[in-house]
């Protein structure tokens, strides 16, 4: 947990490839991946090496790094990210079938 004033722009850099990281907007306001999160706001990220914290107004964070594992990424698929993962299922079978 962490307190940023306003104008500040922070990398976090994830421990490991199969976690991920929520972060939690005590006060304030930032801009993490193009999301503006404010006061009780909350989001999760994965699939990165890290994420960019821009703080818009003084801003008290809390960051928790954990494990993610395929079924609780499921859980959260959107219809968006559900025909970017059948499509990267599919290229990833033509890839196996063309080396065979």
């Amino acid at each position: 947990m962490g307190t940023l004033d306003a104008g500040v722009v922070k990398q976090y850099q994830l421990h490991s490839k199969e976690n991920g990281v929520y972060l939690f907007v005590i006060e304030g306001e930032v801009e993490v991946d193009n999301t503006v999160l404010s006061k009780r706001d909350g989001a999760g990220f994965w699939e990165t090496d890290g994420i960019t914290i821009e703080v818009l107004k003084k801003a008290t964070v809390l960051l928790i790094e954990v494990p993610v594992s395929y079924t609780h990424l499921r859980a959260h698929e959107t219809p968006e990210h559900l025909v970017c993962r059948l499509l990267l299922e599919k290229k990833k079978k033509r890839k196996k079938k063309n080396k065979q």
